[in-house]
């Protein structure tokens, strides 16, 4: 008589799975449940449970809930981590080293929210005695070629004036009269404009 064959069983596999890279609604609240109590992402993603930062970084790309939810959980962790620098100023400890945890706390809060932990800059501005600000419209750039119109404009005009040398500012000032609506002026006018302010003291 034949014996039968006895199957012996495969040994199990040793090998540890890998991280996890598929996205589920439970992985995804497990990450923002840990952010909101206060823990640092890398923490998070070097437990053989959770998958890695770039693998996290793909899904808040891909997925608008996860997304979303990250911001809450970071918005909630940013007062844990404010709750921890109360708990490390009542802790009896090396004071060096936690002022170091507390200020690397308080920096962190106030990137994650900033409006609630960052540091608050006011600045009031108010026209002279503390006057409302009076508004102007800048005058428009003027074209480079009307420009440069306008050079050669002043340019002919000073060699028929005779003029070897500009007064300070007198004509720069008439000029910018003429072409602050970026139309180019005649050579009249800019004679005009200049012998009106030659003739003023």
């Amino acid at each position: 008589m034949i014996a039968p064959m006895i199957k012996t069983p495969k040994p199990r596999s040793t090998r540890k799975r890998g991280r996890p890279t598929a996205y589920t609604p439970a992985l995804g609240r497990a990450i923002c449940e840990r952010l909101a109590n206060g823990e640092p992402l890398l923490a998070i993603c070097e437990a053989d449970d959770m998958p890695d930062r770039i693998t996290v970084w793909r899904w808040n790309r891909q997925r608008d809930e996860f997304r979303n939810m990250i911001l809450a959980a970071r918005e909630f962790g940013a007062d844990a981590l404010a709750e921890q620098c109360l708990q490390i100023a009542d802790g009896s400890g090396d004071t060096r080293r936690d002022l170091l945890k507390i200020s690397t706390r308080r920096w962190l809060a106030s990137k994650i929210a900033p409006r609630r932990y960052g540091d608050r800059l006011a600045t009031e501005v108010s026209g002279p005695d503390g006057s409302p600000v009076e508004l102007r419209e800048a005058a428009p750039a003027m074209p480079i070629a009307v420009a440069q119109e306008v050079a050669r404009v002043f340019e002919a005009a000073e060699k028929r004036l005779n003029i070897t040398a500009r007064p300070q500012g007198k004509i720069e000032r008439a000029a910018a009269v003429l072409t602050a609506s970026g139309s180019v002026p005649t050579p009249e006018q800019y004679e005009a404009a200049f012998r009106a302010r030659q003739a003023k003291p």
